[in-house]
């Protein structure tokens, strides 16, 4: 076996570096493109749909009312999880059958951003 000696060795270790330094830092948002859960959020329709379906349990503000306080929701919930509850109900939640698949997403993309 031949011994590569210094030059070598910064050749190499210049290399692991380049490619350490290329890799993605946040795998996690990474698989979330890819999987295409990540949402762009329309606030202003997020607001409206909240507004026509949710204030009535979760105040005005979303702080809380009938039902719990949403103001901090993304603190303790991720997007699909918020999704899930808007289109499953829980507890005393019933599902939110009237909305779509854009509605429920965006307006969950929108509640997971209230930290």
């Amino acid at each position: 076996m031949k011994v590569i000696g210094w030059k070598g060795f910064c050749l190499v270790s210049a290399v692991v570096l380049l490619i350490a330094g290329c890799s993605d830092p946040n795998p996690s948002t990474s698989e979330e493109k890819k999987s295409g859960e990540s949402v762009q959020v329309d606030a202003a329709q997020a607001e409206e749909t909240y507004q026509n379906n949710c204030m009535s349990c979760h105040g005005d503000q979303l702080q809380g009312a009938q039902g719990p306080s949403l103001e901090k929701v993304g603190a303790k919930l991720s997007a699909k999880e918020i999704e899930t509850i808007i289109q499953s109900g829980q507890g005393s939640m019933p599902p939110q059958v009237s909305l779509n698949v854009e509605e429920r997403k965006n307006l969950a993309g929108w509640l997971a951003e209230k930290k």
